[in-house]
């Protein structure tokens, strides 16, 4: 139990913990900000709020090996989308990823390697062409829709 902290008892400081048996857990509050930046305690009134990223409704998925994607571009087809329809793309791979919308050849954009990156779709976009100009060595891809 090295983790443990070890508490003087009589100091003067009451430090609040729950007993699971064999190890006390100590009780924290989180605590959020104010607009004003002032600190406030979570409750049921003033919940932690939460920003939307990556916590979205994620529509379909699609992950795959460096090695099946070709120097040439592969269709995407997109589905159901909406203006606030977005790609979430992790390229784990060694090499950039460039990305086209069907519904507009010149937008174009790409994903630098061993990074991720959150893309709108376009409106009247139905397919996402995507393609390495140098093939990479290694890793995956994961694109996702979010709703």
């Amino acid at each position: 139990m090295a983790d443990n902290i070890s508490i003087t008892e009589g100091s003067g400081k009451t430090v609040a913990f729950k007993d699971s048996g064999s190890v006390m857990h100590q009780r924290v509050v989180a605590e959020s900000m104010t607009d004003a930046g002032a600190p406030q305690d979570t409750s049921a009134s003033t919940p932690l709020p939460i920003k939307s990223g990556r916590a979205e409704a994620y529509e379909d998925e699609k992950e795959v090996a460096y090695g099946s994607i070709p120097s040439t571009f592969t269709d995407l087809a997109l589905s159901n989308v909406t203006t606030s329809t977005k790609l979430y793309i992790h390229n784990d791979t060694d090499k950039e990823l460039n990305f086209r919308f069907a519904a507009s050849g010149n937008t174009k954009f790409s994903v630098a390697p061993k990074s991720a990156r959150i893309v709108p779709i376009l409106a009247g976009a139905t397919v996402v062409h995507y393609k390495y100009a140098t093939l990479p060595t290694e890793g995956k891809v994961k694109i996702e829709v979010i709703k």
